[in-house]
């Protein structure tokens, strides 16, 4: 059906994860589905080569798991959008066209799922950061600006910024690379 589509280019569809490693050693799609349950490796594993080897590929997640903790999990990882593989042509479409224009995309059955909610446990040493501002930094790590930040996370920019300058006073740093180093050092990322 994507074939049909004019202003889209199937390159390739394979049927597992190791083939799918072998095809981007050669080919490399702008937007890449992906399924969660591939036999030989799974997508969870072959995600995490793909987001180290080819960081520019955008990453929309496929899957019959489509609740708030495994969603999060991916969008956290840099996942671009996340759609229930049941879901319609004309949904398949939107969510692509949105990832080519926007980046990224955040299914409207999601919207009581926001970052801010993500029940991912904090480090000790960043205690003094609420569970927003530490989702703001993992956004700002996976190279979001403050418009997408503000909606991803259904806030304003100008709170965004507010979020962003209280960070920066909170850790003691001056610029992201800075806030990048530190958010590494203490656990709030990690580059595995």
């Amino acid at each position: 059906m994507l074939e049909k589509e004019q202003e889209i280019c199937v390159l390739f569809d394979v049927g597992n994860g190791k083939e799918l490693l072998e095809r981007l050693e050669t080919e490399k799609p702008q937007i890449l589905l992906l399924d969660i349950q591939m036999p030989v490796m799974d997508g969870e594993e072959v995600y995490e080569i793909i987001r180290l080897k080819y960081p520019n590929i955008k990453v929309i997640i496929l899957s019959m798991h489509y609740n708030e903790a495994y969603v999060s999990k991916f969008i956290m990882a840099g996942v671009v959008g996340f759609l229930p593989k049941n879901c319609d042509f004309d949904k398949l479409l939107s969510t692509i066209y949105s990832v080519h224009e926007h980046g990224y995309y955040v299914d409207a059955a999601l919207n009581t799922l926001s970052y801010n909610n993500y029940k991912i446990p904090l480090p000790d040493a960043s205690k003094k950061l609420s569970e927003r501002q530490i989702s703001i930094i993992r956004l700002l790590y996976h190279e979001k600006n403050v418009e997408e930040i503000s909606k991803l996370l259904f806030l304003s920019k100008r709170t965004v910024e507010w979020h962003k300058n209280q960070i920066f006073e909170k850790t003691e740093t001056k610029s992201v690379v800075g806030l990048m180093k530190y958010a590494i050092s203490k656990g709030i990322i990690t580059m595995s």
